[in-house]
């Protein structure tokens, strides 16, 4: 591992301190954590069937070009 240093604030240490305390693990763990989530080597809960459908219609789409592409126009 490679030590670094981070600056908080007041508030954000304190958050960091009580939320160790109730977890019961290290500061250092959760903002090792925290790193992990940002950085995406955490699973994310996505919403990945946006813009997916049945019609075959682009999902970013002009609503003036969506109109043409459903009369027939494209």
């Amino acid at each position: 591992m490679i030590k670094t240093t981070v600056y908080l604030s007041e508030s954000e240490a304190a958050a960091l301190r009580q939320a160790a305390a109730q977890r019961g693990t290290s500061q250092a763990e959760l903002i090792r954590e925290g790193v992990r989530h940002v950085a995406g080597d955490t699973p994310r809960n996505v919403f990945r069937s946006r813009g997916v459908g049945h019609s075959g219609a682009p999902a970013d789409i002009e609503p003036d070009e969506f109109y043409d592409w459903v009369m027939g126009k494209r």
